[in-house]
């Protein structure tokens, strides 16, 4: 193997010998049949019967980084629009919103665990008919006041998005806290899944309904469908990583059943306090270009 560097050369320009090695260090141009390789100062011979393996092997490396590279720029790009397509505000919301996503995601996850063990799951027959029947009268009831908000409120939300969005989010957390009441309340459990699926149809309602507003705000483009549908993914990630917390807490308490039932209390106020505290942060990242009820008054009121 020979390698060729300008700066092993002597000062007659004749070949040294490296003492270790035993290759032969030169200073003359490349001869024909050389592999070139963008490392600087170093080109490697192919005519010696034992180059030919680390060319290879360099060609290879280069190639896989060069995949690599593409790989993670289609993988961002799959779930982060182009700079360009979105306002300045959008990285801030966007920071706030995947924490969001997390800790609420987390805070639904342990909520079921809780309707799970208030209904008793794996009991006798007749407990199991009884508890599907309160769940479905819990989902009818869901559905029912979500139509009700949907077409009652409908039009209000645009004078004022960001109050009511935060307004709602609070009742929605507040009534989700008696989902985890009810493996303590267990005969109670229709009347406290009744006064949670309120604040649900309520907090999920608004949330629907002023998300593309909030969306036409942060488009730079006119790429709603593109901005909406990389949401979609972003949320399924952070779903699945909040399903991946919840699971592990519940995998490393699964020989302390005590603490077990204690863990959806515990996770509450803190999944509770977080999810609020970035839906603050995420509002008040978005610049709205339009005015609100209270403060188109204003300005009215001043000229």
């Amino acid at each position: 193997m020979a390698i060729n560097t300008a700066a092993a050369q002597d000062a007659e320009g004749k070949a040294t010998h490296h003492p270790r090695i035993g290759t032969a260090i030169v200073s003359s141009p490349a001869p024909r049949g050389l592999w070139s390789w963008p490392i600087t100062g170093m080109s490697i011979y192919a005519n010696s019967s034992n180059s030919a393996a680390p060319s290879l092997c360099l060609l290879c490396t280069g190639r896989l980084h060069d995949y690599v590279c593409r790989l993670r720029e289609d993988v961002w790009h799959s779930f982060i629009p182009r700079k360009e397509d979105v306002t300045e505000d959008y990285w801030e919301f966007l920071k706030w919103r995947c924490t969001q996503r997390f800790f609420s995601a987390t805070l639904q996850n342990f909520a079921t665990q809780s309707l799970l063990m208030a209904v008793g799951v794996g009991a006798r027959k007749a407990l199991a008919a009884s508890a599907a029947i309160n769940w479905m009268l819990k989902d009818g009831m869901n559905r029912l006041v979500r139509m009700g908000v949907a077409t009652q409120f409908g039009d209000s939300f645009d004078s004022d998005l960001k109050r009511f969005r935060f307004t709602t989010s609070l009742l929605y957390t507040a009534c989700v806290s008696c989902e985890f009441l009810t493996p303590r309340f267990p005969s109670h459990f229709l009347l406290l899944t009744a006064v949670s699926n309120v604040g649900r149809a309520v907090g999920l309602t608004t949330f629907v309904s002023t998300q593309p507003a909030f969306q036409a705000a942060l488009c730079a483009s006119g790429n709603m469908a593109d901005l909406a549908s990389k949401t979609q993914a972003q949320h399924m990630v952070m779903d699945t990583l909040a399903l991946a917390v919840s699971a592990s807490a519940n995998y490393f308490l699964r020989h302390r059943e005590d603490q077990r039932m204690l863990l959806p209390l515990v996770a509450f106020p803190i999944c509770g306090l977080m999810d609020l505290f970035c839906i603050y942060n995420e509002l008040k990242a978005v610049q709205l270009r339009s005015l609100n009820r209270e403060r188109a008054e204003m300005v009215a009121e001043h000229w």
